[in-house]
């Protein structure tokens, strides 16, 4: 219950015992299916709610068919690499899958094997499905669920192998993980949806801590560091507004903003009630540019108030205004 990626695990345990089984089910099968989907009646109303509204517009791409090789690549190296280390753990899982499957002609565990395969490949090709028929929600880290059966897969298939071959085979396969880590610690990521490289964050809340008073209110114009901005800020830092120009719409929901609460249009900030405003400013990559959304607001404040100061931290700007 807490991924809704879990429905697509549900569908192959379904699928499973109705292809493999012949619909044999028993009394205690059926009884944890309802169980299941009976309690989840409670939440149906609300989950219905979301689905409606991420139907109505989703920062995802429409996954391709190379889609499903990235996913195999991310399962095995995660998202830090280069193009070599994917170039060659693509020919060490190729090598891996001819194994198994030329296992599995004559492997008397043949039903486990099936099975592992079956609840691999069952969720990501329902979730590619689904993103092609009606909208995209095809994302490697939502389908996690399945690669504990995708390693044991490669597990058979290196089992499976000669005991020389294994070794040639382990060697690459190692020397690709540990240098994958090493891109992870030095942040160096492909381009992939929702991946972005890592930022330190502290450094702004420490600048903010020292330079804000009481009657100083803070703001955001782009949302990628508002998260790490709100674990780290503490209770006694202000709660910030995030400022919007509705000419320009949500990247993340391609729909408008909607105004309410801490979320205000740009035009209406010289309503709020304060002594020094601080804007902080990005794009996505935190690349030092702006997204169209921060520089509108961004002149918007400049031409309405005086600004003061203006400092970076690692592509993340911070302006400071205060009223003329």
């Amino acid at each position: 219950y807490t991924t809704y990626f879990y429905i697509f695990l549900l569908l192959r345990q379904c699928l499973y015992l109705a292809s493999f089984r012949r619909l044999k089910l028993n009394f205690k099968e059926i009884t944890a299916f309802l169980i299941i989907l009976i309690s989840f009646i409670f939440y149906l109303p609300r989950f219905l709610s979301k689905f409606y509204y991420v139907k109505g517009g989703f920062w995802l791409p429409d996954p391709q068919a190379r889609s499903l090789l990235v996913t195999l690549e991310n399962f095995t190296l995660g998202y830090s690499g280069i193009a070599p280390f994917y170039f060659i753990v693509d020919i060490l899982i190729g090598i891996l899958l001819v194994s198994f499957f030329w296992n599995i002609r004559r492997d008397e565990n043949r039903q486990n094997a099936v099975f592992c395969l079956f609840f691999f490949c069952m969720p990501v090709i329902c979730a590619f499905l689904f993103s092609k028929i009606f909208f995209p929600v095809y994302i490697d880290r939502g389908l996690i669920i399945s690669s504990p059966f995708f390693y044991l897969v490669l597990s058979s298939g290196m089992l499976s192998l000669h005991k020389k071959i294994k070794k040639i085979i382990l060697l690459p396969f190692f020397a690709s993980l540990i240098l994958a880590a090493c891109c992870y610690f030095g942040d160096w990521f492909r381009p992939s949806a929702g991946v972005l490289p890592k930022k330190p964050v502290r450094p702004v809340i420490e600048f903010l801590a020292q330079s804000i008073n009481p009657d100083d209110i803070i703001a955001f114009a782009n949302l990628s560091a508002f998260p790490s901005y709100y674990f780290y800020r503490g209770d006694k830092s202000p709660y910030p507004y995030f400022f919007f120009d509705p000419r320009f719409p949500d990247s993340n929901w391609h729909r408008p903003f909607s105004e309410g609460g801490y979320f205000i249009s740009v035009h209406k900030v010289g309503q709020l009630a304060f002594r020094r405003l601080w804007l902080i400013v990005s794009d996505w990559n935190r690349s030092g540019k702006l997204d169209e959304n921060s520089q509108s607001v961004n002149d918007e404040l400049g031409r309405r108030f005086k600004l003061e100061s203006a400092h970076e931290f690692d592509g993340l700007w911070i302006f400071e205004y205060s009223k003329k």
